[in-house]
Formats: C-alpha cells, sequence, structure tokens
C-alpha cells in the first residue's frame, strides 16, 4: 500500500485493507476460529509484502514539556519511526502488557504535526494493525479533527474528561487533612463520583474500599491531624476504547470496534465516561 495513500483512516478500517490486500476478506482473527494451526502454518509472506502505517498526532507550539513515550504492541513485528527517525524500544519495559513496548520519544517531537510509522516488511499474519499509545505530563484538548497535546494542568474536582484527561484510566489521589477533635468511628463518605472503585487511605496506610451505595466507609480514627487520602480508579474503557458507534456498555467485543464515522470527529465527540471525584469528600463522626 502507498504511503499516505489511505490518510485519514480508522485503524480498524486500515487494518481490513491491510489483510484484503494480502489476501484474506478481512482479519482472520477476528473473523474466523483458527483450524489447529492453519492461521499460524500461513504465515509465509514474501519479501515485498507488508505495509506502512502512519499516525499523525498534533502537538501545541507552547508545548514544554518533552518528555513523552509512545507505546506499539509487538513492536518487533515493524520497524518503528517518529518524524523519519528510526527508534528502537526501551529494553526490559512495558506498558500494561508484556507485549506493550515503551519508546522514549520525547527528543523527536515538533511543534504542530508529527508522525509515527509502523513499517512491517514482509507482512507476518501477527500484524494485526491496532492504535498506538503516548503517555506522559500532558493533557489533549478537542480540535477539528481528534486531540491536540497541550501542557498539562492541575487537576480540580470534577470529570478527568473535562481537564485534559479523557483518555486516563488509572488511579487519581484525593487528599484532605482532617483535625480529629474526639477520638472514636467516622465515616468517609463520597457524595458525587465516578469511577470503578475508590481506596481510603489514612496517613497512608490502607483502610478499606468504596465501591457500592452509600458509598461511605466507617472506621475508628485517633486524635489529632489525620491525612485521609481517596483513590479513585478509573478503568481502560476511555483508554481503549471503543470510543464510536458505542451503543453496548459494559459489553466489549472485537465487533465493538468495528465502525467509527467516515470522518475523524472532533475529540469532543468520542464516546467517553466521566472518571473523577465531582464533590469534596464528606467526614462525619458516628452516633
Amino acid at each position: 500500500m502507498d504511503k499516505y495513500k489511505q490518510e485519514p483512516m480508522y485503524f480498524y478500517t486500515a487494518a481490513n485493507e491491510i489483510w484484503k490486500a494480502h489476501g484474506y476478506p478481512d482479519n482472520p482473527w477476528v473473523s474466523s476460529s483458527q483450524f489447529k494451526t492453519e492461521l499460524i502454518e500461513a504465515d509465509t509472506f514474501p519479501e515485498g509484502s507488508g505495509f506502512e502505517a502512519v499516525y499523525p498526532f498534533y502537538v501545541d507550539e507552547d508545548m514544554n514539556n518533552r518528555e513523552m513515550q509512545l507505546v506499539v504492541e509487538r513492536s518487533s513485528l515493524y520497524t518503528v519511526k517518529i518524524n523519519g527517525q528510526e527508534i528502537l524500544p526501551v529494553t526490559g519495559k512495558s506498558w500494561l502488557d508484556p507485549d506493550f513496548h515503551i519508546f522514549q520519544i520525547g527528543d523527536f517531537i515538533n511543534e504542530g504535526r508529527n508522525e509515527i510509522l509502523l513499517k512491517a516488511s514482509p507482512f507476518s499474519i501477527y500484524c494485526e494493525l491496532e492504535p498506538v499509545y503516548l503517555s506522559g505530563d500532558f493533557n489533549v484538548v478537542s480540535s477539528d479533527k481528534g486531540w491536540k497535546i497541550e501542557n498539562s494542568k492541575k487537576l480540580e474536582l470534577g470529570s478527568w474528561k473535562d481537564q485534559g484527561m479523557p483518555f486516563y484510566g488509572q488511579v487519581v489521589a484525593y487528599s484532605k487533612d482532617i483535625d480529629v477533635k474526639v477520638e472514636g468511628r467516622y465515616a468517609v463518605k463520597l457524595r458525587r463520583w465516578k469511577g470503578t472503585v475508590a481506596e481510603v487511605l489514612v496517613n497512608g496506610k490502607h483502610r478499606g474500599i468504596i465501591q457500592a451505595p452509600p458509598y461511605e466507609l466507617i472506621m475508628d480514627l485517633p486524635y489529632g491531624l489525620q491525612e485521609v487520602t481517596v483513590k479513585v480508579a478509573g478503568s481502560l474503557k476511555n483508554t481503549f476504547g471503543p470510543h464510536h458507534n458505542f451503543n453496548t456498555p459494559g459489553i466489549v467485543t472485537p465487533w465493538s470496534f468495528k465502525s467509527a464515522p467516515a470522518n475523524q470527529p472532533p475529540g469532543d465527540e468520542y464516546d467517553l465516561i466521566d472518571y473523577g471525584l465531582m464533590q469534596d469528600i464528606v467526614f462525619y463522626r458516628m452516633r
């Protein structure tokens, strides 16, 4: 496939075009079941087969933190370049999964448009084209098509996705000091929040979790100043998707990723869940 010939294209659509160019109607790992080792035995593609996939991303001209990482699944299948510079993964490091390899790319980032290129040559039956990921201390904001990377800002109460962290699905810690005047049993209550689970710590020590109504944790506290921390965990739905035409919340299969708008929509039209602590922690003594 000619470089840039099909740009822009949704990754799943692009993957199917690649499979078609190599003799398959679509991705056989998704649309069929392997009989014994028939797919693996078909991994005999000749020299001259393969493809190049380009992932553009945009960096604000005022961006001052270039400590950024690229994550590529099964990167050993590809030659990986950023802005024309070939790069290698960091030895022995991965992100979330052993096959999600990390590249340090901060020294190669430009203002404006940047390009990640994956080149498979020859093709392999294991070359399932997937999204790549950028991680680091930055925010992303909606643009006419997708997103733009900007400087990070201090996170406040409220939805993470509305504060430049729409794809973040891990943990954010919220802390406040509580002056306990009378030793006894107290409750930490979460009013408005969104997450999969919340951990409560007092002075850095685990005291329990909050997951179901009435969204509170009762515990004994000693006299004096106590640091109460609530760690809200999101999920990988916002990180991995699906991000388009998704209508079965809670149920995700390979088919959930098959469709997307013909033209990339603005970031604020992506299907994303609000995660975060929307209101401050409530703390009261049990009677």
